[in-house]
């Protein structure tokens, strides 16, 4: 039997691993994306997530998380169902 050991500058490291538990987008970036989507949602109360996804140019999967996190953190809000409610923007006083 014999045994090799593999060389210390051919172990390959996931270099994606240690990013995926950060939050993906970098925070600035993700900012802007959120200021975007509020501004569209005001002008277009009535917006479907795939139509803000298309008109910001980023997935739809991404879309929905984001749109997630702004309901979470009560800056938007669904008024009504899936299919005849809107968002409302809520305008906190702080």
């Amino acid at each position: 039997m014999i045994k090799f050991k593999a060389l210390q500058s051919a172990i390959v490291t996931d270099s994606k691993g240690s990013n995926r538990h950060g939050g993906g987008l970098n925070g600035g970036l993700e900012i802007a994306i959120h200021s975007k989507m509020i501004e569209i949602i005001r002008s277009n109360p009535n917006i479907t997530q795939k139509e803000l996804a298309a008109e910001i140019d980023i997935p739809l999967r991404t879309i929905q998380r984001m749109m997630k996190e702004l309901q979470k953190h009560g800056k938007i809000e669904r008024i009504g169902g899936k299919r005849y409610g809107y968002w409302e923007v809520v305008d906190s006083v702080e």
